[in-house]
């Protein structure tokens, strides 16, 4: 890796190889990158989009996130598992549009609402709420919530993520209940609530909502949605209804 370093983007290919590669290969690789000297070597590689720390016991303020904070054109961070992570160097990533820090000991989230050109964001694991920071990223149009089991509640400030497509709350044993804020979010198309087993209540104007799909499998507390039989007037038509009453009207004059 060494010697690749100094033949222009060697290294985003090689990350993007690492990207599609299976899991385990993926980790020893990985491994091994960060083996050879990792500040002396990522530093040279200007190109870098695609970077995986998987469980790096390092990162914290004295560990990688100071060599990740000069990847100008890095898209995607992947860090689940880490120990800890701080993240007072999320500003200087102008590219970034995909980060996954889910499960992870400790956080500390400074910096993390100045990502602007974030679409993607996996959080979660420690704590019992979600940082505000994370309502301030109006562009995501994905918030992946998943296996998040402290997790106690949504804050209403969702309701900020006017661009969202997906949220994922899979697993998240202690949510009780969804804000109404949820059923403001105009953009959204799936949720996935499977195995909320807390979960008591949704806004029921999701339940009507076109175009969205839920996922409830495994929520036991939840209450079916009431279906309505449909009207008189919505069997037979909105543009039929009207000739159906004037032929009674004629019938009843004869």
């Amino acid at each position: 890796l060494g010697g690749m370093v100094d033949q222009d983007g060697v290294m985003a290919v090689l990350s993007t190889a690492l990207a599609e590669a299976r899991p385990k290969q993926r980790e020893h690789a990985f491994t091994a990158m960060m083996a050879v000297a990792p500040e002396d070597l990522l530093l040279k590689v200007r190109e870098l989009r695609y970077y995986d720390l998987f469980r790096d016991t390092r990162m914290g303020v004295d560990g990688p996130t100071k060599v990740v904070g000069r990847m100008q054109n890095l898209e995607r961070l992947i860090a689940p598992n880490c120990a800890r992570i701080e993240l007072g160097w999320a500003a200087r990533l102008p590219k970034l549009v995909t980060l996954d820090i889910s499960n992870l000991k400790t956080i500390r989230a400074t910096g993390l609402g100045r990502l602007g050109t974030l679409r993607t964001l996996k959080i979660g694991g420690h704590g019992t709420a979600v940082s505000p920071d994370v309502f301030k990223l109006r562009r995501l149009t994905r918030l992946d919530l998943s296996r998040w089991r402290r997790l106690q509640a949504l804050p209403e400030a969702i309701g900020a993520l006017k661009e969202l497509e997906e949220l994922d709350l899979a697993g998240c044993t202690g949510l009780t209940r969804l804000p109404d804020e949820v059923a403001s979010l105009s953009a959204l198309r799936v949720l996935n609530l499977s195995g909320c087993k807390a979960l008591m209540h949704i806004p029921p104007a999701l339940w009507a909502r076109p175009g969205l799909t839920i996922t409830t499998r495994g929520c036991t507390r939840l209450p079916k949605p009431q279906t309505k039989r449909p009207s008189l007037a919505k069997q037979l038509g909105s543009t039929r209804l009207p000739e159906v009453r004037a032929g009674v009207v004629r019938h009843a004059g004869q």
